[in-house]
């Protein structure tokens, strides 16, 4: 009910939403008021909700913790896209999913995008075409999150050619100026 409140919601999407927050992290319902905290704190201090911030949630907090996101950085990822395009909070969600996806379809050798047909970029050539390495050794991945941290502290010393192909390769054509 606080979500419904705090967030303008539904109760029934607030429950949703909680519900499909508390499975992706594992947070038991004891705890689950720490992401109601969570979404509150980050709805104070950006231009997106609560309510709508547990909406984009919902569609990626799997995706997010088996990339290794941590939740507070998954809440002010979909704080910034959702800032800087407006869009629907369900469209912010499965952006933030998408570019998980991408991530992680260099190791599986997937460069098709089941869904769209979009060949997808080698996010794994391009980043280190820029001396950044998205796994650790050959069999582990890194962190997602800080991934996306060293290509954000780097973003400015980019060029625009840069930016362009590592946000193709992260987000494709279709989203890219979600990471631009």
């Amino acid at each position: 009910m606080m979500l419904s409140k705090l967030g303008q919601i539904s109760s029934q999407e607030s429950s949703e939403a909680l519900t499909s927050a508390m499975k992706g992290y594992n947070v038991t319902a004891e705890d689950s008021i720490s992401i109601v905290d969570k979404l509150t704190a980050v709805d104070q201090v950006s231009a997106s909700s609560a309510g709508g911030l547990a909406k984009s949630m919902s569609e990626t907090a799997v995706s997010a913790r088996i990339a290794g996101v941590s939740m507070d950085k998954l809440i002010g990822q979909l704080a910034v896209v959702k800032e800087t395009t407006q869009d629907s909070d369900e469209a912010v969600g499965n952006f933030s999913k998408t570019m998980y996806a991408r991530m992680s379809n260099v190791k599986s050798g997937n460069l098709i995008d089941p869904e769209s047909g979009e060949i997808l970029s080698n996010v794994e050539s391009v980043l280190s075409g820029y001396g950044i390495a998205l796994r650790d050794s050959n069999s582990e991945f890194r962190n997602f999150g800080d991934v996306l941290d060293d290509v954000a502290g780097r973003w400015d010393t980019f060029g625009t050619v840069a930016q362009r192909a590592i946000a193709v390769a992260f987000s494709g054509t279709r989203q890219q100026e979600k990471f631009l």
